[in-house]
């Protein structure tokens, strides 16, 4: 009966990690095949894309980039003496003087925005 099973329990043993990866970190590479697919799908219907072209419609056009982007406001060290008063200045340090600012963080293209692009023949 054991030799029967030998093979499954060598490949169990062989790749134990990897196998049971997932109830440790239940992530999936569901994205990374999600955006293979309209990977594939652009370059059948770019009909000859290279790669370099193929890599840069997907993850530098704007209007894919916009929908996964996100405004944050951070904490900063204000050292520009223009933006402080005169008594703000003498009653802090350099060192506790923060200001607002407002940057756009971008996370790539939105894979659904990426999708509905290429459905419309946005890429073609």
């Amino acid at each position: 009966m054991a030799a029967t099973f030998k093979d499954l329990t060598t490949a169990v043993h062989n790749w134990h990690d990897e196998i049971f990866a997932y109830f440790e970190q239940p992530i999936t590479n569901a994205y990374t095949e999600s955006v293979n697919r309209v990977a594939k799908d652009m370059n059948r219907m770019g009909r000859g894309y290279s790669f370099e072209v193929l890599r840069a419609r997907m993850l530098y056009d704007k209007k894919a980039r916009k929908d996964g982007s996100v405004i944050e406001t951070v904490l900063v060290d204000d050292d520009d003496p223009m933006t402080t008063d005169f008594v703000f200045q003498r009653m802090t340090t350099a060192a506790t003087r923060k200001k607002k600012i407002t940057r756009v963080v971008e996370y790539g293209p939105y894979l659904p925005t990426l999708a509905r692009l290429l459905e419309e023949g946005y890429f073609e």
